[in-house]
């Protein structure tokens, strides 16, 4: 596919253009008919920060109301030590016996973090089909913008 933005930038007005057009995709009719884009601009001095990551995810990931039984404690009982680190997913795991966290680090540096769920203990990284599991314990490690499975299990 080739993606192309342009901009033109003045002290009135902001120009964008987005084109997208595949080369040797799977039809000549892709990409046709009324499209839906979601734009927002974030004036700032420097670079990308946990600021910007963090508005980036409400835009594209809004929170949404469901229906559930809220019994098992407010959302706040998810900790971490390091405000780089994102929590993006949270899914039961395949042996029913806790969940697997989907940690994200939003920093082009190298972060660490101590994660904590209420009630849970950290049983070890894993893969995403959880077939294995690597011990961890305390701080996890993380490279820039690494993405990585942590698994909890239930303190009984």
């Amino acid at each position: 596919s080739t993606h192309c933005i342009s901009s033109a930038a003045s002290d009135v007005y902001k120009r964008q253009n987005l084109i997208r057009s595949p080369s040797g995709g799977p039809g000549h009719n892709v990409d046709q008919g009324v499209h839906h884009i979601k734009l927002a601009l974030l004036p700032h001095e420097g670079g990308l920060s946990r600021e910007t990551y963090a508005l980036a995810y409400q835009l594209n990931n809004p929170i949404y109301e469901t229906a559930g039984d809220a019994a098992s404690g407010p959302a706040s009982c998810y900790a971490s030590s390091n405000t780089n680190i994102v929590l993006e997913s949270v899914q039961l795991s395949r042996d029913g016996n806790g969940a697997v966290l989907r940690l994200y680090n939003c920093s082009e540096a190298a972060q660490a973090a101590e994660i904590s769920l209420s009630g849970y203990r950290n049983a070890g990284l894993t893969d995403v089909m959880e077939d294995t599991l690597e011990p961890c314990q305390g701080t996890l490690s993380f490279r820039p913008f690494e993405l990585k499975l942590l698994k909890i299990e239930k303190i009984l």
